[in-house]
């Protein structure tokens, strides 16, 4: 399959706002072909093995305190050893360490542009959706965790890129939208759509070419009705539709064949009924709704705090 820019040029969908949101990509979130190799490796599941893994992230400069965070490892005021973060990435699998890498270093080239402090409501946010992903994931045999989290992660990066790219613009598109979609003013500012950005974002760190087609079409934004789409790519879409439900405090999609997709989570007909995956999804995700996501391993150090007083350095 082609990747995303190579599919857009060869269906000679010339739109100016994929171009551009290709070029938001490239101008603020650096990707050394070592960061690429580790992560599209250990997530294609093409990797030799951890030893391999190890090796490769030693060479890559990526934040591997990160790791031990995820993994809740980490000691305070202690230097991270090989020793830990082999422990680490033994605890987490090498798919979920390269995401928790990824998301990292992400988040710290958008901290690198020294962004206004709306960049904690974006972070925030973000880190609900991961987790948000993480626990439809853990529901969902098809999707699993990482690919959850995965495709949370897309839902909300896009946002931060923008930032990093045009402080300015994003600080009045926030003041004029309080950071809910809003096609028209996004296109106007920024000239692209936060999702076209995520779609480019998980293909150039390494993720592939279903996953950025499915957060493609997962909004609706790009509709290709002479491409059949694979069920891979179905599965992304219909996991970005599940976020965005959830996370609007809705039961599920409206799409009736993305509501279905996933059999565990298959609303039940009669309200007799149950379906008791789902009820526990419901009940984790109202939790994170209310008080959002604890996680802070995507951070430089551990909380907003003293990240906010590093930038300010």
């Amino acid at each position: 399959m082609l990747d995303l820019e190579g599919f857009l040029e060869n269906e000679d969908l010339t739109d100016p706002t994929w171009k551009q949101a290709l070029k938001v990509v490239h101008n603020n979130l650096p990707r050394p072909s070592i960061i690429w190799r580790l992560i599209q490796s250990s997530w294609s599941g093409t990797l030799a093995s951890q030893s391999e893994f190890m090796k490769i992230l030693s060479c890559s400069a990526l934040n591997m305190r990160a790791l031990l965070r995820a993994a809740e490892l980490e000691q305070p005021d202690t230097q991270a050893v090989a020793e830990d973060v082999q422990q680490a990435v033994n605890f987490l699998g090498p798919r979920y360490a390269v995401i928790v890498l990824a998301i990292n270093h992400t988040c710290m080239s958008i901290l690198h542009s020294k962004p206004p402090p709306v960049w904690r409501r974006v972070f925030r946010d973000m880190m609900t959706d991961v987790e948000l992903g993480y626990k439809l994931g853990a529901r969902t045999s098809e999707l699993g965790l990482e690919s959850g989290m995965l495709i949370g992660f897309a839902h909300g990066a896009g946002l931060g890129l923008l930032l990093a790219n045009d402080a300015k613009g994003f600080k009045k598109w926030h003041s004029m939208t309080g950071g809910y979609q809003n096609r028209d003013l996004a296109l106007k500012i920024f000239g692209c759509e936060p999702y076209q950005v995520s779609a480019f974002l998980v293909q150039h760190l390494g993720f592939g070419t279903d996953v950025a087609l499915g957060t493609a079409v997962g909004t609706g934004g790009l509709n290709p009705s002479f491409l059949n789409l694979d069920r891979e790519v179905l599965k992304w879409k219909a996991a970005f539709q599940w976020i965005e439900a959830l996370k609007e405090g809705r039961g599920f999609p409206r799409d009736m064949e993305m509501r279905t997709y996933f059999s565990e989570l298959i609303p039940p007909k009669s309200r007799d009924d149950k379906n008791t995956a789902l009820e526990v999804l419901y009940t984790e995700v109202a939790k994170l709704r209310r008080e959002g996501s604890s996680w802070m391993w995507h951070l430089p150090v551990p909380d907003y705090e003293e990240t906010m007083r590093i930038l300010k350095l």
